[in-house]
């Protein structure tokens, strides 16, 4: 599905080089993503390859929180957004 040009795959877009965005993580050269998944926190792990990854969430004392990095340039003038 295209919208507004970009390719969109259930809350992710696949944009050009060009356009500005979030960048969740790294890849090293010459991979590429080919899935992602929402986490919910509360749910119980499924299999044990899960509960792993849990343990080592908890292990390092949870989840980090993050904030938006936003520049004066990036929320002025958003077409379709409020103030824009």
């Amino acid at each position: 599905m295209l919208e507004n040009g970009f390719e969109t795959h259930e809350g992710f877009s696949i944009s050009g080089r060009g356009s500005s965005g979030v960048r969740i993580f790294n890849v090293a050269k010459g991979e590429q993503i080919v899935g992602a998944a929402r986490i919910d926190e509360n749910e119980e792990p499924e299999n044990p390859a899960e509960e792993a990854v849990a343990d080592e969430i908890a292990d390092r004392g949870g989840l980090d929180k993050t904030e938006p990095y936003t520049t004066a340039h990036s929320d002025k003038n958003i077409e379709g957004e409020p103030g824009g």
